[in-house]
């Protein structure tokens, strides 16, 4: 592969890594592309797992942070408006990632586990740096040290590696790991295993060692966790905490230490602003036992909890200094301070920003007050309720994005998580209403009755993810996390009620549901409900069931759909002219990852009486993951699959045109490697036809983003601008078919144009 010079260093494109690899995957071309804004984020906005965050020292307002589904996101403007990276920078699943590292004209950031990228545009572009000489070698740290000329320290596993000419050339300076490296003045400074201390006064050439000397006692077998350090016109200050033994200090360049903070308590994560060497902030980061995050103001002598949620305060005793986010209003969830989730602005030491398992927090007082800002709070209505309007950091999973038809500005997206959110005003705030349903965590299926305005059935879960890979494999009867069932709303969406008695002979069992659709030509009085309970048949009470009266009774149909123990059932479906029923069936993975019990689409033409598959034999049949029909044909189908373990390269979009009788796969997991110059393997999981013209069809993935044809699946192009690499969902305006509504698998959701531009 060509290599193009980019400052010294041989960059290439695009080197794709995925952390959640399965098989081995092919490198991709070296075609590329920045987030250009043609789709926007909608959303409530948190709710997802936020991580390393961190802000530049020469650009105002420019930050970074990244989540553990989705990717990396960037902000211009000091968090206040937040974007992502487009997926083929190279940048996913980054939980594990280490800070970036700036210098005036570009910024280095680890991606994957030993991959270096550079920035020359403010973080828009993220080409790869070539020829790193420590190969597969995990990198542990990154620091800049800007001057003449700048130099790179890059840490990994086998050690310290330093660049004085742009990555051109590399040298090895220390063969031991060490910690992130603190500059004071002339001195470098590192923690280096085995209990050392390793400082440098030739701007990282050479390094000499000495024992970690704490109180006058050398100190050994407790590992550096983190380290900070600063100088100021009253010296320098260097702090470190050590594994199960504390948090220590130093004002000589790590020749001796005191015990400033015992015992230990998670403080894997120590921050100071550059410039001043009183405040010293250590975060307790990872755990949800110890959450606080402790700050000094006298050069860590003495340490105070500076993040006081409420109920973390009431419980201590401290006054609570956090004002609470929807999450903590609604959810209640408790929190925990993300790995590198904390990080002082260099250019403003009273500003802090603080990130979650759901939520981000900003101070502009050193610490005295936080405040949330993953949304932009709204008031809405009459009523004044508290909405919230996106600002880019869409961090969850989406199942759908529903349209009233009774209410056109009324809109509803189907969440994983954070269950269900209401806008009043089409798609412009957003209001958490998953109130009343017993399962929360996950929203999997909608459906709005036709003639009876707010009225909506749901099917809900505590168990997340179906149909993705993690969570294909067997029910665990009667555990909690595995309940579910069908919820009812009869406000419109702001709250939700179970309407029958749940493990009762006449009402659902309390287990797993993912699907739920309704009967158009059923009395409206009495509607005619399917329902699907996800599982094995085995000592669960897995299939379809149907309602005759709205939801308030449900009787199992027998004999279902399905083979036994495979009744993994992920939809159901009318058929919008004929009324058939159909129902998809998603893979079962076995204990030893395999795929043997197929699943695929079924059919019943006398209300869920009788089953026909209408793919037997098909590849498609091994993970299933969804369908459309034409809605004036349903011989016309497309059905979307994943390749699973045993039935590699089977993935992609499958077509039949004469109701299932014969199949033809006309998108493969090759064609849409080639069309999107990504990833080889691949788990398509959604498919979707343009309401107002059926051979306008979609194919969402799982790692190489959207796809369209515009001649029924014939030929094949890749959405470029669209920026997120897993589609969930295609969806369609009503009130303008030029646009998309598009949800993801850890990106929230996005709206754009039908079609490039």
């Amino acid at each position: 592969m060509e290599g193009r010079k980019h400052g010294g260093c041989v960059v290439y494109g695009l080197m794709f890594w995925a952390v959640f690899v399965i098989m081995g995957m092919s490198a991709p071309s070296s075609f590329a592309t920045v987030n250009t804004g043609v789709f926007s984020p909608r959303g409530i906005g948190g709710g997802g797992g936020m991580y390393v965050i961190s802000i530049s020292p020469y650009d105002e307002g420019l930050m970074f942070l990244v989540t553990d589904m989705g990717g990396a996101y960037r902000s211009e403007d000091g968090g206040e408006r937040w974007e992502l990276i487009h997926y083929t920078q190279g940048f996913r699943f980054m939980q594990f990632s280490t800070p970036p590292v700036f210098f005036k004209d570009r910024i280095y950031w680890r991606s994957g586990k030993s991959a270096l990228r550079v920035s020359t545009d403010q973080g828009r572009s993220w080409p790869k740096v070539d020829g790193m000489p420590w190969g597969k070698d995990a990198i542990l740290h990154l620091t800049a040290i800007p001057g003449s000329p700048d130099v790179l320290l890059v840490g990994t596993k086998g050690g310290l590696w330093r660049t004085d000419d742009d990555c051109a050339t590399w040298k090895k300076v220390l063969d031991r790991q060490t910690s992130e490296t603190v500059i004071l003045g002339e001195v470098l400074c590192a923690m280096a295993d085995p209990d050392a201390v390793a400082c440098s006064r030739d701007r990282g050439q050479t390094w000499t060692t000495s024992p970690v000397v704490v109180d006058g006692r050398a100190i050994k077998g407790h590992p550096a966790m983190g380290l900070a350090g600063a100088v100021s016109d009253k010296g320098s200050l260097m702090v470190a905490s050590l594994h199960k033994f504390g948090i220590i200090r130093s004002t000589d360049q790590g020749s001796s230490w005191a015990l400033a903070h015992s015992p230990y308590g998670g403080e894997n994560h120590l921050v100071m602003a550059p410039g001043q060497t009183d405040v010293v902030y250590a975060a307790q980061t990872g755990s949800n036992v110890n959450i606080n995050l402790l700050r000094s103001i006298d050069g860590g002598q003495s340490w105070n909890p500076s993040f006081r949620m409420a109920d973390f305060a009431r419980k201590y005793g401290w006054k609570a200094n956090v004002e609470p986010t929807w999450i903590q209003d609604s959810l209640k969830w408790s929190y925990l301070i993300s790995p590198k989730g904390f990080t002082v602005n260099p250019r403003k030491p009273e500003e802090a920003f603080l990130v979650t398992q759901g939520e981000l927090y900003r101070t502009r007082d050193g610490g005295e007050t936080w405040h949330p800002r993953m949304a932009t709070e709204v008031v809405v209505g009459p009523e004044k309720s508290a909405h919230y309007r996106s600002i880019g950091l869409e961090v969850t999973s989406a199942w759908g994005y529903h349209f009233d038809p009774h209410h056109p500005a009324r809109h509803y997206i189907t969440y994983t998580d954070i269950g269900f959110a209401r806008s009043p005003d089409s798609g412009k705030s957003w209001q958490w209403t998953a109130q009343g349903s017993p399962w929360r965590n996950t929203f999997y299926d909608l459906v709005n009755d036709p003639d009876v305005p707010d009225v909506l059935y749901a099917a809900v879960s505590a168990r997340h993810d179906i149909p993705h890979h993690s969570n294909l494999s067997v029910t665990k009867s009667g555990y909690r996390g595995h309940q579910g069932g069908v919820v009812r709303s009869t406000d419109g969406g702001l709250s939700w009620q179970v309407p029958y008695k749940p493990g009762s002979s006449s009402g659902l069992p309390k287990q797993v549901c993912t699907t739920v659709t309704l009967d158009p030509a059923s009395p409206p009085d009495r509607r005619t409900l399917y329902a699907g309970v996800y599982g094995e048949g085995d000592d669960d009470e897995a299939g379809v069931y149907k309602s005759v009266d709205g939801g308030t009774s449900w009787a199992k149909i027998s004999p279902g759909p399905g083979v036994a123990p495979n009744l993994h059932i992920y939809r159901l479906r009318v058929h919008p002219k004929s009324g058939n029923l159909y129902c998809l069936i998603t893979g079962l993975r076995s204990k030893n990852n395999f795929f043997t019990v197929p699943g695929g689409v079924w059919k019943s033409m006398d209300g869920g009486e009788t089953w026909k598959s209408i793919s037997s034999g098909v590849n498609l049949v091994w993970w299933t993951t969804n369908f459309a029909w034409d809605p004036e044909n349903e011989d016309v189908m497309y059905v979307s699959a994943g390749s699973s373990e045993g039935h590699w390269m089977q993935g992609g979009i499958y077509k039949t045109t004469d109701g299932g009788d014969s199949w033809a796969h006309v998108l493969t997991d090759e064609m849409i490697q080639k069309a999107a110059r990504g990833e080889n393997y691949e788990q398509t999981m959604a498919v979707a036809l343009h309401p107002q013209n059926s051979r306008l069809v979609y194919a969402g993935t799982s790692r190489n983003g959207l796809l369209y044809s515009q001649d029924g699946g014939a030929t094949w192009r890749h959405y470029s601008e669209f920026p997120a690499a897993s589609v969930q969902s295609i969806n369609f305006d009503p009130s303008d078919m030029t646009r998309i509504i598009v949800t993801t698998f850890g990106q929230g959701v996005f709206e754009g144009p039908y079609l490039p531009q």
